[in-house]
């Protein structure tokens, strides 16, 4: 969703099948999320937010003034609106009014799996995540160097 028409397209689609209470499922585009979320190895399920109201952690799907869709993690709900950090970053984005808030993700599917965000493991590991957000760089830059190391050695593209 790298540009403003297609995330246009991306956006109306999205909304259209929300509105029919459906889920829609994405594949997230960048880095923001990692380790978490991954580019080409990860696919996202929302559902319409207004279902339950977001809560610290979860990860939203909103659109910014400028009209890009971003797929962040909520770090902080404050009375002039919401605060999302992505999972490979330390600054927070926000306020975030409510209105620009379109869908949680409900389930992630990676390698042929998919989890709810209800996974006890999951939900753990991601909340502890929020914790850490000061010293993310001294986990991911090493992380991010063995996981590509694995990829290559284990032949994955």
């Amino acid at each position: 969703m790298q540009s403003a028409s297609l995330s246009q397209k991306a956006y109306e689609r999205i909304i259209k099948e929300l509105r029919e209470n459906k889920t829609v499922t994405i594949c997230p585009q960048g880095t923001s999320m990692f380790p978490f979320l991954m580019e080409n190895k990860n696919l996202v399920t929302l559902k319409a937010w207004q279902e339950r109201p977001p809560r610290r952690g979860d990860v939203v799907l909103y659109r910014r003034d400028s009209q890009l869709l971003i797929l962040h993690r909520l770090w902080r709900i404050k009375k002039d609106g919401y605060y999302f950090v992505g999972d490979n970053q330390t600054e927070t984005e926000g306020p975030i009014d409510a209105s620009q808030l379109i869908a949680t993700v409900v389930s992630i599917t990676g390698k042929g799996r998919t989890y709810s965000v209800r996974h006890p493991v999951y939900y753990t590991l991601s909340r502890l995540w929020l914790v850490l957000r000061p010293v993310r760089p001294l986990i991911t830059k090493p992380a991010r160097k063995i996981l590509c190391f694995l990829h290559l050695w284990n032949g994955d593209s």
